[in-house]
């Protein structure tokens, strides 16, 4: 009996230990690739200050190397139990471009203010967009003579088109 029991204890351990290693996984990938960010963009921002200080060219091979190695082992390990899979070039395009910025805002160019540079376009989209409704609207007026018969286009010879279903006016 008591051997029974150990078993039955040891298969039920095992069964949560493997529900615990499953749930981690996520998070594992997660903190890899965290980590994996990091370390790419101190490797571009290393490569990008060695440029700066000798004015020759920023040297990212050795970066990318490393960082698309890193990833894919990271996601291979997970067996596509990551929260996200395959975004290994879009990830690393981001950072590029981040540390592109942050280069040329430290070598004496603006800093780049995405929510502000939204909120602009938003705010230009919804002009337009009113200026559309109200150019909609006088050309509605426009397109109604006063007695309220329908201007029609002329045709070549002319003479206006009955495209209203309504009688000519001469």
């Amino acid at each position: 009996m008591a051997i029974r029991f150990a078993l039955a204890w040891i298969f039920v351990c095992s069964l949560a230990a493997a529900t615990t290693a499953q749930a981690t996984t996520p998070l594992r990938c997660e903190g890899g690739k965290l980590k994996s960010a990091g370390k790419y963009d101190y490797c571009r921002l290393k490569a990008l200050a060695k440029s700066a200080q000798t004015g020759a060219a920023a040297d990212y091979s050795k970066c990318n190397t490393q960082f698309g190695s890193k990833w894919n082992s990271i996601e291979e390990a997970a067996g596509g139990l990551c929260p996200t899979n395959g975004d290994e070039s879009g990830i690393q395009a981001f950072i590029s471009q981040h540390t592109d910025d942050l280069a040329a805002a430290l070598a004496g160019g603006p800093l780049s203010n995405c929510p502000a540079d939204l909120a602009t376009c938003s705010n230009d989209l919804s002009t337009c967009d009113g200026s559309l409704d109200a150019t909609t609207a006088n050309l509605t007026n426009l397109l109604q003579q006063p007695d309220g018969v329908q201007c029609r286009p002329k045709l070549g010879n002319g003479e206006s088109d009955d495209v209203l279903g309504q009688p000519r006016r001469l």
